[in-house]
């Protein structure tokens, strides 16, 4: 009697879930559909094999068509039902950065002895970094945006190659190579050839490449810094570039089929490695790509990032926080990571192995490193009233560039408008 009483208590114990192996902790990633399907395959790929190597925890994808993808985190958020992992680019989340809605990963990383700038260049940590020191994400991708140019083109005006050029690569040169490959064989003023693609677009990196800025600050700006003379310089390039129809205007006729992947237009400084293979690789001309060019001041550019953070309503932070690092911080896993979509790699170990993981790059794919890792280059400004602030900045820069106002009187009217936006957000 004595044994079938321990028995039939073991068995109770092991029933009343006193003995049950506890069940695994369930982590969600909520995912950006617009990064592509790729990104996503990606994802799935590795949940497969991290919820195999680890038991205890099983990682969910949900991914979200990327225009609910906003809105239906901010319900989530509201109903108290969060997920733990997120993937916002900067100017996506750029309202729940500001607002500290992700957890600040530096504790982490310190703890797991975790030296980013080891590991990813300073302009990466920068674009990571929330104005307090808190790390709000780690990185996914880089997306630079360099010079992208058209060898056959450059070569049947008798014309050198950027990448040959050094510290020559500068606005002046780019100004007289765009001018000697601008072609209106009936003079009707609309191009059949152009010499600079779309430099109507991403107009902040002139006016930091001519040491200016636009706000105080990248991130949740205070203050509007509009009336530094060096902004009108720096908006005096692609001014002058759209003036001189060197590059299409944003009212030129039919301008999409201008753009340089078609073939037709000599330089294109405002692409990044995500063109290549949406667009170039199957190109039917030759191209390759150098540094940003070179103004007044730097040779810095833009860089755009992908990123995944933990968000700080997460009750699951330390199994979130292993799957954040199994898929941004490993170095197998980030290899496949560019191998599925192509794009570039965060970590600097995996830089000299990326052509060999996208053999479709072009040969001088190690620029897209060296305008990273630019102390100059900067990710696009994080506005907590974007909304407001583009409202007014769109439009007037466009008449600008139009040549429907005077550059001066564009500049003034949007430093005014804009003091006014954020002296109002400051009362609050």
């Amino acid at each position: 009697m004595v044994t079938v009483t321990k028995f039939a208590i073991s068995v109770g114990l092991l029933l009343t879930g006193s003995w049950a192996v506890a069940a695994p902790v369930a982590i969600t990633h909520y995912s950006y559909g617009a990064h592509g399907q790729a990104w996503a395959d990606y994802l799935m790929e590795r949940a497969k094999i991290f919820n195999a190597q680890n038991p205890d925890v099983q990682v969910e994808i949900q991914v979200s068509p990327g225009n609910e993808y906003v809105s239906k985190f901010q319900i989530m958020l509201a109903g108290g039902v969060a997920p733990d992992v997120t993937d916002f680019h900067p100017a996506l989340g750029a309202t729940f950065l500001i607002q500290n809605v992700f957890t600040d990963l530096r504790p982490y990383l310190e703890r797991d002895g975790i030296n980013l700038n080891r590991l990813t260049s300073p302009s990466v940590v920068e674009v990571l970094t929330n104005n307090d020191g808190a790390i709000w994400a780690l990185p996914g991708d880089i997306y630079p945006v360099v010079t992208f140019y058209n060898a056959d083109i450059l070569a049947n005006a008798g014309l050198p190659f950027p990448d040959q050029l050094g510290n020559n690569w500068t606005w002046e040169q780019a100004l007289t190579m765009g001018k000697k490959t601008a072609i209106d064989a009936n003079g009707d003023g609309i191009n059949e050839q152009w010499g600079m693609d779309r430099m109507w677009a991403r107009w902040y990196i002139w006016v930091h490449q001519a040491g200016g800025m636009v706000y105080d600050r990248i991130i949740d700006p205070t203050r509007s810094t509009w009336n530094d003379p060096r902004v009108l310089t720096g908006l005096r390039f692609p001014l002058t570039a759209q003036m001189d129809n060197i590059s299409p205007k944003t009212n030129t006729p039919n301008y999409t089929q201008t753009y340089f992947w078609f073939g037709k237009t000599a330089l294109d400084l405002v692409d990044g490695p995500g063109v290549i293979g949406a667009y170039l690789k199957d190109a039917s001309f030759n191209w390759n790509i150098a540094p940003q060019v070179r103004g007044p001041e730097n040779a810095g550019s833009e860089i755009a990032l992908g990123a995944f953070q933990i968000v700080g309503d997460s009750k699951n932070k330390e199994a979130a926080w292993r799957w954040l690092k199994y898929i941004s911080l490993d170095m197998e896993s980030h290899a496949r990571f560019v191998e599925l979509t192509g794009r570039a790699p965060s970590l600097n170990a995996l830089q000299s192995r990326y052509r060999n993981l996208c053999p479709y790059l072009p040969s001088n794919f190690m620029a897209f490193f060296q305008t990273a890792g630019d102390p100059d280059t900067k990710m696009n400004y994080v506005l907590l009233q974007s909304s407001d602030i583009n409202a007014v900045v769109n439009p007037l820069i466009t008449q600008a560039f139009l040549g429907q106002i005077p550059l001066e009187t564009a500049v003034t009217q949007i430093h005014d408008l804009v003091s006014a936006i954020l002296a109002e957000k400051g009362k609050n």
